[in-house]
């Protein structure tokens, strides 16, 4: 079976991908080893690549958190971990369901250093934070109050900046990450655990 990786417009077989992986991110892999699961970091991508090798966005904007809340939850992550988790991560998560509901579930390996921010308490911060929409209305909170009101939840949250398993939202902060078709889930699982 060969697959397209459009980076080099070269086909690489699974073999190689599989090589590609085990080269590329060791750090990640002992990390998901220690886990003993038989699950990987999977993000939702409308892409029609089934393999490749992407750069981490510096500057994600958020599709439905304010501007101003968002940029207080990146100065709290760089403070607390030295990164900024919701401009500069790849968002995942162990949970295809998750995962699927922002397109296809591609598997996710970083490459090289990364960080895994994620707290096993809190599912989705913006969920969190927004979800009833109507207490916050219901309260009326100013801008101040708002922004107090994050920091009190993300606080509550007992973040981690280490890979953890849970169901919750992963964000993974690394250069680049490959991208795999959830297709080889099986064949990558045979082939990694080690």
């Amino acid at each position: 079976m060969r697959f397209k990786q459009y980076l080099n417009e070269k086909e690489l077989s699974k073999e190689e991908i599989l090589a590609l992986i085990e080269k590329g991110c060791k750090p990640f892999l002992r990390d998901w080893r220690k886990l003993k699961i038989d699950k990987f970091l999977l993000s939702g991508r409308d892409d029609n690549d089934f393999f490749a090798k992407k750069q981490v966005r510096k500057d994600r904007k958020p599709m439905d958190t304010p501007l101003h809340s968002h940029k207080l939850m990146d100065d709290w992550f760089h403070e607390k971990f030295g990164v900024r988790s919701r401009s500069n991560a790849v968002f995942c998560s162990f949970n295809k369901e998750i995962a699927s509901f922002y397109g296809y579930a591609f598997l996710i390996f970083p490459i090289g250093n990364y960080k895994a921010v994620s707290s096993k308490t809190i599912g989705d911060l913006y969920s969190l934070i927004y979800a009833d929409a109507s207490a916050i209305r219901k309260k009326k909170y100013s801008e101040e109050e708002l922004q107090q009101e994050i920091i009190k939840a993300m606080g509550k949250g007992q973040y981690t900046n280490k890979l953890s398993y849970h169901m919750n939202e992963i964000m993974v902060t690394c250069k680049e990450y490959y991208m795999v078709g959830y297709s080889l889930t099986d064949y990558l699982l045979e082939n990694l655990k080690g």
